[in-house]
């Protein structure tokens, strides 16, 4: 077996070596990528055992920084065996490689310990940097103001925390579908940096954030600000990571919100809710329906049930306007007939006279001791998806004497956004709308078209979920049709949101009333009470799913209800 000939310099420490800059370079790949180095320097972050990065990070003194802005100045040092604790110098010898954008030193064949030295100081960033973050690759960072939590969704599959400078908006939730929203897209990429634990493995145990241990109070709400963010900047698996050097500060400015509380005059409450795949278990088989979308497990029947019910009871509504109910017919097991009994004696419910083929619906439901149902409900069939569904209502007992006029809601589910089957104009057109923008455009004008012929004197309210963003085309043509985005009107300041997608917020959910009915809309908005707390609370998570008492509404789906105040003629919204 050969024995590999170092040069006689690297066995001692001080003597030349390449500079940890000169291996970086200025470009984003190392000019030394392949090649055999000896480089000496200090490290500052150690992650070797098992599960962790396998490896470490060395950093050159203060003294042998270069004064070229655009060179990072440490270095990823794979090993699967220990190399030294953080404040130790190192001097070492591998190859230089590039590896998922990071630039490494692996295949160490030799290592000497040149004893103890202070760590390089931390340089003090605005994140993002003005010029990007590749000059401080692996560099100790101190970030100089506090970031917001805007997902979770890796913290329990890989122990991360997606952070960026303020809440993101859905490009087409604020700008319409075309370059500039897909041009602010690339913008909010590079403003975010992950929270890493330092962890290779998957559902790791316990959660690193946050300190003190994950629970039903300490949930990270999208939102919660972090503080005294400091430690070793990373590039991996395609994004920018921080491994702190000491726990960060998590502030919870995202506070859970009370209930709305109905307005001074209020008559009518409806509620649109999409219920997270309400799949009825059955119990008598202890098998899920077929099919099911939903509840897998009698538990987490259970846990969904009384979550939602908590959810529903807790906003008081005199009428619900659901999506993503199974579609299981109106038996005395089916999911409306269960959840109207579990709601109370007062619940009804309506049948639609055609759910549709697919395996969720939408569905009516109503106090039936204060509206009361008027003429048949009709369904509209949409493209070959879910029908809508209508219904008109009038205020029963003294509400009647409101003044407010017969109602007609309309409950919806346009098709969502996934690509899956998408054909032709179906595809992603790349202007943010994502996958099927044509069909939820084509849904929008049937929807338009059944409306046409209302009673005089009747007002008309369009709810549920568009899976359409606030300025893509669907939107557009309900407005141009005379429905006005209750949640979203034109001269509003700001975004609202009733869903987050990979740390993205925007309107799904809607209300839009046209102008008989505009003058009796007393309040619209949304109970945060979902799109802020971590997926892993939901009621079909098997670690973290039991967390939240089913007495509380947090995370009972992935979607807010929208909350609507009907009432005398009222000038919000004229």
């Amino acid at each position: 077996m050969a024995v590999l000939q170092l040069p006689a310099w690297a066995d001692s420490c001080g003597e030349p070596a390449l500079a940890i800059h000169q291996i970086q370079g200025a470009a984003e790949q190392s000019p030394y990528v392949g090649q055999r180095v000896t480089v000496e320097g200090v490290i500052t972050y150690s992650a070797t055992d098992a599960g962790e990065l396998q490896g470490a990070f060395l950093q050159s003194a203060d003294h042998q920084r270069d004064d070229e802005p655009a060179t990072s100045e440490a270095l990823f040092v794979h090993s699967r065996t220990p190399l030294s604790a953080p404040g130790r110098r190192l001097r070492l010898t591998g190859q230089v490689r590039e590896y998922h954008g990071l630039t490494e030193l692996t295949r160490v064949q030799q290592r000497l310990d040149c004893g103890p030295a202070p760590l390089p100081t931390a340089t003090t960033i605005a994140w993002p940097p003005a010029d990007g973050a590749e000059a401080l690759e692996g560099m100790r960072v101190r970030l100089e103001s506090p970031l917001v939590v805007i997902d979770q969704y890796d913290l329990a599959r890989y122990g991360t925390l997606t952070l960026a400078p303020e809440r993101q908006p859905v490009p087409t939730q604020i700008l319409p579908p075309g370059p500039q929203a897909q041009a602010l897209f690339r913008q909010q990429q590079r403003q975010r940096l992950l929270l890493d634990d330092g962890r290779l493995q998957r559902h790791p145990q316990p959660l690193s954030y946050p300190a003190g241990g994950f629970s039903e109070q300490q949930t990270l709400r999208a939102g919660t600000t972090v503080e005294q963010l400091a430690g070793v900047l990373d590039y991996r698996f395609d994004h920018w990571r921080l491994h702190p050097e000491r726990p960060p500060i998590f502030r919870p400015t995202a506070p859970r919100p009370a209930p709305p509380a109905p307005p001074e005059g209020h008559q009518l409450r409806v509620v649109a809710f999409n219920l997270g795949n309400y799949f009825p278990y059955l119990a008598a088989t202890g098998q899920p329906r077929e099919n099911s979308r939903g509840a897998t497990s009698a538990q987490q029947w259970q846990r969904q049930q009384q979550r939602l019910v908590s959810t529903i009871q807790a906003l008081a509504p005199d009428v619900l306007a659901l999506t993503e109910l199974a579609s299981d017919g109106y038996g005395p097991a089916s999911a409306p007939a269960l959840l109207a009994r579990a709601l109370g004696a007062q619940w009804r419910f309506v049948r639609s006279p055609d759910d549709g083929h697919d395996a969720i619906r939408v569905g009516l439901l109503y106090r039936g001791d204060r509206v009361d149902v008027v003429d048949a409900p009709m369904a509209v069939d949409l493209a070959g998806s879910r029908p809508a569904l209508v219904q008109t209502f009038l205020p029963i007992n003294g509400r009647r004497s409101s003044g407010l006029p017969p109602i007609r809601l309309v409950v919806t589910h346009f098709k969502s956004k996934g690509c899956g089957r998408a054909r032709g104009a179906n595809q992603d057109q790349d202007d943010g709308q994502g996958c099927y923008a044509a069909r939820r455009n084509r849904q929008a004008e049937q929807l338009v078209e059944a409306l046409t012929e209302a009673t005089p004197g009747t007002g008309t309210l369009i709810l549920g979920d568009l899976n359409s963003y606030a300025r893509e085309t669907p939107l557009d043509r309900l407005a141009n049709a005379g429905y006005r985005d209750l949640l979203n009107p034109p001269d509003q300041s700001g975004w609202r949101y009733s869903y987050r997608f990979r740390g993205r917020l925007g309107t799904l959910d809607y209300g839009l009333a046209d102008q008989t009915l505009l003058p009796h809309v007393q309040a619209a908005r949304t109970w945060a009470i979902n799109a802020d707390e971590p997926s892993l609370l939901g009621y079909q998570h098997p670690r973290f799913g039991d967390l939240v008492a089913t007495s509380k509404p947090w995370r009972s789906s992935d979607h807010d209800p929208v909350v609507i105040d009907l009432g005398t003629p009222f000038a919000a919204f004229d």
